[in-house]
Parts: C-alpha cells; structure tokens; sequence
C-alpha cells in the first residue's frame, strides 16, 4: 500500500487566536503523484457541530473535499471558541456518509491530541452574557454569565482545555474610595455551566462575602477571557466591559 506522509503547516500545535479572526488551515501532503490525485483532503475540528443530516452526511470543517492540486493555497474559516484538536485527513473517497467510510481503502491523518504531530488550538472569546450594559442590580443578587465553549460541560473537553474566566469590578465615579473585586483565573470547579445556552456563571454577590455592602455605586465590570499554559499562567487573554449600578 502507498504511504501517504501528512502535515499541518497551520496552526501551529497550542496557538492562541481570538474568536472571529480567520485561521489559516493549510496542510501538506506527500506520496507519489499518482497515489495525490487520487485522494480527498478534508480538514477536522473537535468542536465543529455543523454536522448536517441524520445520519451526518459530512464531519469535516470544509464541506467539499480538497484535492491535492487545492493544498497550495490555505484554507480558512472562523472556528468556535474553545479549546480545540484540529485534524488534517486523506481519503479515497470523495463523500463522508457511512457508505463512504466503509469504501476507504486508502487514507492517513495528522494531528489531533495524540502521537508525534498534535495540533490543538484555543480560541478565545468574551461575551458578557449576564448583566447588560446600564443595569441596576443589587449586589448580593450579582450573578455574572459569560458565553462557553459549547462542550465545557463534558469531561473530556477538559483535558485539554486551557481556557480560564476572569471577572473585575471596578468603581468610576464618585464616591472615591470604594474597592476593587479581582476573581482571579477561574475555572471548571469555581463556574456553573448551563447547556441550554453554553453560559458560565459565577455568583460574584455570594463570593463578596461580608463585604459585599462595600460595592455600591456605578461598576465597571470587565470578563477576561484567558489562555493559560497547563501550569496555569497566563499566555494571552481577550477582554470584554460593560457599566452598571450596584445598591
């Protein structure tokens, strides 16, 4: 049987990238001429839930499969947010239904979480979900809700996931003199994942303590979103504020 040698050219294995920015997927292949034309090239997100039809008639992040001549020139597109195992695949067979995987009698791929090339990549996103810019609130009842990776409440996400949840309330305006809240990284022991919208709360009224009646006033209220390396410190965050009224 030919071998077929794959590469990720692109991402890089743990790049960071902010949501809505175009990734550049672009993957090499090598075999011998006749054994390149003959095959399809598809590319994979762990993440990816445009899987249309029942049962799915394709899984792959491009919907039409490349052809070898196509591999020059990247392929991108905006992946979700999350953490996530991107993978680069060779078939000999131009459709992915069932009936198609079972044909396959020549193929490779690259990347994913394990062996010599893995490429997982996290993508980071805030979006305040919980308040709204102009509320009024009363402190104690402040539950703060921030957009999630759609699979965070699984328990396999989280064994390469390094994404982590920040929360800042800042005073502005008079009266001076009033405190700062910094969370800290948060993660999936300290937020409540809802499914029913991929939301993370996190109850900063209750977290306040005994000094919660300290935070009255206007706020400004910023969400960090973090990547964090797998001892925890920070590699890059994005950030995202809103303004509201604490009694």
């Amino acid at each position: 049987m030919p071998q077929i040698d794959l590469t990720i050219e692109s991402p890089a294995h743990d790049g960071v990238f902010p949501a809505g920015t175009f990734i550049k997927l672009q993957g090499a292949a090598r075999s011998d001429a006749l054994t390149l034309s003959a095959l399809y090239f598809r590319w994979y997100s762990s993440l990816n839930r445009d899987v249309p039809g029942d049962p799915p008639e394709h899984y792959s992040l491009n919907l039409n499969a490349l052809l070898a001549s196509d591999l020059a020139s990247p392929f991108q597109l905006e992946l979700p947010m999350g953490t996530q195992a991107i993978a680069f695949a060779a078939g000999d067979q131009p459709r992915e239904d069932q009936n198609a995987f079972d044909a396959i009698t020549l193929g490779a791929v690259t990347g994913g979480t394990e062996g010599d090339s893995p490429c997982v990549i996290h993508v980071l996103k805030a979006e305040i979900r919980q308040p709204n810019d102009g509320d009024k609130i009363v402190v104690r009842d402040l539950v703060l809700r921030a957009e999630a990776p759609w699979a965070w409440g699984q328990d396999g996400y989280h064994i390469q996931n390094r994404l982590a949840y920040a929360w800042r309330l800042e005073p502005t305006g008079d009266p001076p003199g009033r405190p700062t809240y910094e969370s800290g990284p948060l993660g999936r022991t300290s937020l409540v994942f809802c499914s029913s919208d991929f939301t993370l709360a996190y109850a900063v009224g209750e977290a306040l303590g005994d000094a919660v009646s300290n935070y009255t006033g206007s706020y400004r209220i910023t969400l960090a979103v973090l990547a964090v390396s797998d001892t925890g410190a920070e590699r890059d965050r994005v950030e995202a504020a809103i303004g509201v009224t604490l009694s």
